[in-house]
């Protein structure tokens, strides 16, 4: 199963880390695989219950490096993660 992420442009490197040092970690603790192309984020997971938590990961993360209160402000109708007020 494969889900992609889309996050605001200003958004995405720190969601990666430097030398990917974020990606890896959401790779190792959840057991999935983190992709980025053409700016999105997509998620390859044997489960759907690892995909679900590398989701929960990288909204945690999102949250965290930016300071929201709530995680709903990153996501959209269809579960993707965005702001709009980060894209300007």
């Amino acid at each position: 199963m494969v889900q992609n992420l889309l996050l605001p442009v200003g958004m995405m490197g720190h969601v990666i880390g430097k030398g990917r040092q974020n990606l890896n970690t959401i790779e190792t603790k959840t057991e999935v695989t983190l992709k980025v192309w053409d700016g999105k984020l997509y998620i390859k997971a044997e489960s759907e219950k690892s995909e679900k938590l590398a989701v929960r990961e990288i909204r945690a993360l999102a949250v965290s490096i930016f300071g929201l209160k709530n995680s709903a402000k990153l996501r959209n109708s269809n579960g993707n993660v965005r702001s709009d007020n980060m894209e300007k």
